[in-house]
């Protein structure tokens, strides 16, 4: 179809469409540029077109002539051409004074081909814009990717939401645009990539993370949306049992990877976090380089593979439809560093998807008409770019034996994959890991250096300084040098030096603090709502997002999906933090019932396995994989509730033998935790299982904390005291006295049980503090962005008071050492007597049960609250004491 658009200048323009097909089979859009110019009456020039990006229409009384061109008349104005792109043109006299005409070339013969490629993926992304992503710091991964291959800077969503461009870039039409459609039983019957690809003897398959088992047609489950895996609504899938199977959990593509037997074609569905739907950008860049980095850099895709990333629609913006988002194509045939300036959207995508497959016809609804990608293609190839080597070293000062962990993990590299690293800590030692921690024993200044390579080869390294010193001594001495002796105390490595006379030196001396490691959170979703900004030293992995429970990495026999405990194992390890991994929630696949209810938890979940080979290859698997790099692991959630485990307990004791002989084989120095079970009955529950021989396969005793509620109100925090004592009770009768006991989850429960901040606040206080007191070696809050279950922060008002509350009780314990237990008097006010960091004395008080003014000893001179204010102590002395914790103090800050 030849088309006019007249402008408002010197020159008009006219533009063209070549209406059938060129030699070189394309239909491309041309414009026909006309200038000032005397043509005799039938005088015609010949003309060529160049690519243009606009249609209009030619005016009736241009004529057009030319022996291999028909011309056929339309409604209105227009005309309709057909034949080979060079044509004449003729204007008649009466246009000569407004007209203008001027040749140009059809320039179809440079206007590139798509290439045959072997293997084409889709990967996509949601809800984002371009400006979000390109040129920002929330993608580094995917920018790398833009820097080296080609990026549409004018592509746009056809609609909102998501369905109707998903439907868009599979079938070429927004079948809908309802997030909520159900297609009929037989499958959704409109033309589709599916069908066009099964008709041209092409291979498929849909690699959707999240998704329950091959062949699913239900809906949502987890993290995992129908919505956002299109091929699973065509009836040509859904009304065939061997196509079907083509629809596959995310599992799949890394052993197809490994094996080399990619599909021709795969369209690859992130789940809700991983896609930046739920979680942020920064999270989908982590996940594109952990599983797309590794496809890239396999040299099956460097021969014949070419890789489309696209976001689906944009975070707001109705541009054309959908918004402006970011598409990326990625492979040995991408022109390098291309940018295009085209107006593009998803049918072009499903255009181009099948063009790179050899496909020339078929293409379905607007596919057939969509403008073609083949501009990003050509035989130019980027520069190999060089790994990014990133080193973080902590701490980086302090006294011998100075212990520090070094963490290159976040090194990168944008074209390849790092595949060997180097940590050289300066004194002759290195480490070949991705973190490592070393313990400097001499004082003095470190160079530490990373070096890493890529696949290709090449290096790029980076260095962290550390400082050591001697250690500081404190003065201990039985002597009172009163009588004007004087006492000198100098530190070894000559940074400090002090002496004094008349001076009174206490005979105790602080050996000793409590570690940041007692001090523990679950956090559901650190991805999504950052990393907690209170202390802590451990972190437990129930019921995390994304999962990492057996069920959720052994999808399927000898199936495992790493990614979520890599990340998890990765960014606490960034942050120093102790991991502690808790087995539980059998697999439907491995499970005795799969059917079987376990309430809120998955079917199956709270049944044992059906063969025991289950959980070994499991352990082993699991094991092998992160020997050297969990160090605790916890054998079963909550044993004594049905929901978690209705097996027996000589089932669960033939597991944990197991398990504890597996792990330890892999890592002599791990530390196994038993079963942990809840409430206040969990010693009964200990006492039996220790009595039948658990405490051969527990390094560490584990309990839940929870002290249960009465009419809908949680029960006092102080309930803690007698669970810890019955606990330690119980361990010492069976021969476990010697061995830690670790407080692995508690709380106070549901947020309606203690609905007041300020209660919480308190609560979580005095239950950390009698924790510490009674002798829990780790207690750890459950959880920290829970949502009405324990919370200490939410993403709507941020940190609550309890939260504040426990970074405060951190502070005043970390460090410290507890002088005198506990106690309660008899007015029910509780006392506990500390050591703070520095030698000062301390002293915790408060009074669950009434607030009354207390007169403070002499020596604290100030006090401090569970928000962190600091007080005076008054020349009264009188501080009233209630519910809420006060910390006195003797002198420091």
């Amino acid at each position: 179809m030849l088309m006019y658009s007249a402008q408002q200048d010197q020159t008009t323009r006219y533009w063209a469409q070549a209406g059938a097909r060129s030699r070189v089979a394309l239909r491309s859009f041309v414009a026909l540029r006309f200038a000032p110019f005397v043509c005799r009456p039938s005088f015609c020039v010949r003309c060529k077109a160049r690519p243009r990006t606009q249609i209009g229409t030619i005016p009736q009384d241009v004529m057009v002539s030319r022996r291999d061109f028909v011309l056929a008349e339309k409604s209105g104005r227009e005309k309709t051409l057909q034949g080979s792109p060079q044509m004449h043109i003729c204007l008649p006299l009466r246009k000569l004074f407004f007209l203008a005409c001027q040749v140009l070339v059809l320039l179809t013969t440079s206007y590139a081909q798509v290439p045959q490629y072997g293997h084409v993926f889709i990967v996509v992304e949601e809800n984002h814009n371009y400006s979000s992503v390109v040129g920002t710091t929330a993608m580094p991964y995917l920018n790398g990717l833009i820097a080296k291959y080609g990026l549409a800077t004018q592509y746009y969503a056809n609609t909102h939401p998501s369905i109707g461009n998903y439907f868009m870039m599979t079938a070429g039409q927004i079948f809908t645009n309802n997030d909520g459609y159900v297609p009929p039983a037989g499958g959704l019957n409109i033309d589709n990539v599916v069908r066009q690809l099964l008709i041209h003897g092409k291979t498929w398959k849909s690699y959707a993370e999240g998704m329950p088992s091959p062949c699913y047609l239900g809906g949502s489950s987890g993290q995992y949306v129908r919505r956002h895996n299109p091929l699973a609504y065509f009836s040509d899938v859904v009304g065939s049992s061997v196509q079907c199977q083509n629809l596959v959990p995310f599992t799949h593509f890394p052993i197809d990877l490994g094996n080399n037997q990619f599909p021709d074609y795969s369209f690859i569905v992130p789940n809700l976090c991983n896609d930046a739907h739920d979680c942020s950008l920064t999270v989908a860049d982590t996940w594109l380089k952990t599983n797309i980095a590794p496809l890239i850099a396999s040299a099956g895709f460097q021969q014949n593979g070419l890789l489309i990333i696209l976001f689906d629609e944009s975070g707001g913006d109705n541009t054309n439809g959908g918004g402006r988002v970011v598409w990326v194509a990625v492979g040995p045939k991408v022109k390098a560093g291309y940018k295009s300036t085209s107006l593009y959207q998803h049918q072009s995508t499903l255009r181009l998807s099948m063009q790179a497959l050899g496909i020339t016809s078929g293409f379905p609804g607007t596919g057939a008409t969509a403008s073609q990608l083949g501009e990003f293609f050509g035989s130019t190839t980027a520069a190999d770019i060089p790994p990014a080597a990133l080193l973080t070293v902590s701490p980086q000062k302090g006294a011998v034996p100075l212990t520090v962990i070094a963490d290159s993990s976040g090194s990168s590299d944008t074209d390849g994959s790092i595949v060997s690293r180097v940590i050289d800590f300066g004194d002759g030692t290195k480490a070949r890991t991705v973190t490592a921690s070393h313990t400097y024993t001499t004082a003095a200044s470190y160079t530490v250096k990373l070096s890493v390579t890529d696949n290709l080869g090449l290096t790029s390294a980076t260095t962290q300084n550390v400082r050591t010193h001697g250690k500081g001594h404190q003065a201990a001495s039985s002597i009172n040098p009163t009588t004007g002796a004087t006492l000198t105390v100098t530190d070894s490595s000559g940074i400090f030096s002090a002496s004094t006379s008349n001076a009174t030196v206490s005979a105790t001396v602080q050996t000793s603090g409590t570690p940041g490691v007692f001090f523990g959170l679950h956090e559901t979703n650190a991805a999504r709502h950052g990393w907690p900004s209170v202390g802590f030293g451990t972190f437990r992995t129930w019921n995390v997002y994304p999962a990492v429970s057996w069920s959720d990495i052994n999808t399927a026999k000898g199936v495992y999906n790493w990614t979520a405990l890599d990340n998890l194992l990765s960014l606490t390890q960034s942050h120093g933090v102790d991991l502690l991994y808790t087995f539980g929630r059998t697999p439907a696949w491995a499970s005795s019932n799969p059917t079987g209810t376990c309430t809120n938890n998955p079917a199956g979940s709270c049944y044992p396995p059906a063969n025991e080979q289950y959980w070994k290859d499991f352990i082993t698997a699991v094991s092998t994989r992160y020997a050297g790099k969990i160090k605790y692991w916890e054998l079963w959630n909550e044993p004594n509730a049905s929901n978690f485990w209705t097996g027996t307990t000589a089932q669960l004791l033939t597991m944990a033998r197991d398990a504890y002989q597996i792990i330890k084989a892999q890592d002599p120095n791990a530390n196994v935790l038993g079963p942990a079970p809840q409430g206040t009955n969990a010693y009964k529950w200990m006492d039996a299982y220790l009595a039948a021989g658990g405490g051969a396969y527990a390094d560490i005793i584990p309990f839940h904390g929870y002290v249960g509620f009465t009419s809908g109100v949680t029960n006092s925090p102080e309930l803690i005291a007698p669970l810890v004592a019955n606990m330690k009770s119980v361990m010492k009768n069976r021969g476990q006295g010697s061995k830690p006991l670790w407080d692995t989850e508690h709380g106070w429960g549901r947020d309606t049980n203690l609905p007041d901040q300020g209660q919480q606040a308190a609560w979580l206080a005095r239950h950390a503090i009698l924790s510490w007191s009674n002798g829990a070696a780790r207690s750890i809050w459950y959880l920290w962005d829970g949502a009405g279950v324990g919370t200490l922060w939410d993403p709507v008002n941020g940190i609550h008071k309890a939260g504040r509350a426990y970074g405060e009780v951190y502070k005043w314990l970390v460090g410290s050492t507890l002088t005198t237990p506990c106690s309660m008097a008899s007015d029910s006010t509780w006392t506990c007597f500390l050591t703070r960091p520095g030698g000062y004395q301390a002293e915790i008080m408060w009074n669950g049960s009434v607030t009354s003014a207390h007169t403070i000893a002499s020596q604290y001179t100030q006090y401090y609250d569970l928000s962190g204010n600091k007080f005076p102590v008054p020349p009264s002395r009188s501080v009233m004491i209630g519910p809420a914790a006060l910390l006195f103090q003797a002198g420091g800050s």
